[in-house]
């Protein structure tokens, strides 16, 4: 039996990069994958040629709000009957001097990489608490785990943006496993995938 057989895992920016191969070793691996994007077209095509299971579900995260997760966790739900996985993948990257770093970009970069992923895990712990944790099993949890960066400790150059949104993903995720481990939720941070294969 595969690793991930009957679960469903939903992985943010899987339209490319990391994202895409995220999504792919988890379908190879049983998983019934939410590719939530822009443009899921490539993805969609490539589980179709291995007769992997993908459910896309379009998204522009750049003006993602609480309601917008919320209604994406109930969709999802409604369409699988369960959410095993979350991955906060999705991420943009703006470079440009830190002392004329425009806000409007900095705004944008905050909002996806850091914004987004709390609102999707607040859905989704929601969710969890109130009616996912009844109906699994005892040793079942829900598991969120986010991307962050190595540039969350080294720093970088002209990616000042970047590199705090994700450091604060580092930290909300810290935050979070403290206060939602009596949940049976468990959150995680990643800097490198190379694990998976």
């Amino acid at each position: 039996m595969k690793r991930f057989e009957g679960k469903v895992v939903v992985v943010t920016g899987a339209s490319r990069g990391i994202g895409q191969a995220v999504a792919l070793g988890f379908g190879r691996e049983g998983a019934t994958v939410v590719g939530v994007s822009r443009n899921l077209e490539e993805t969609a095509n490539i589980f179709n040629r291995e007769n992997l299971k993908f459910i896309s579900l379009p998204a522009d995260l750049e003006t993602f709000k609480r309601q917008d997760a919320e209604a994406l966790i109930s969709e999802i739900v409604r369409r699988t009957g369960r959410l095993d996985v979350l991955i906060n993948n999705a991420g943009i990257i703006r470079r440009y001097p830190a002392v004329d770093y425009p806000e409007d970009e900095w705004e944008r970069v905050l909002h996806i990489n850091l914004t987004v992923p709390f609102l999707l895990s607040q859905a989704a712990a929601k969710w969890w608490i109130l009616e996912g944790r009844a109906k699994a099993k005892l040793e079942e949890r829900l598991k969120i785990v986010n991307t962050a960066s190595m540039l969350s400790f080294q720093g970088g150059i002209l990616i000042v943006a970047y590199t705090a949104s994700k450091s604060g993903l580092a930290g909300i995720t810290r935050a979070l496993a403290n206060e939602w481990a009596k949940e049976r939720i468990k959150c995680k941070c990643r800097r490198s995938w190379i694990h998976l294969y």
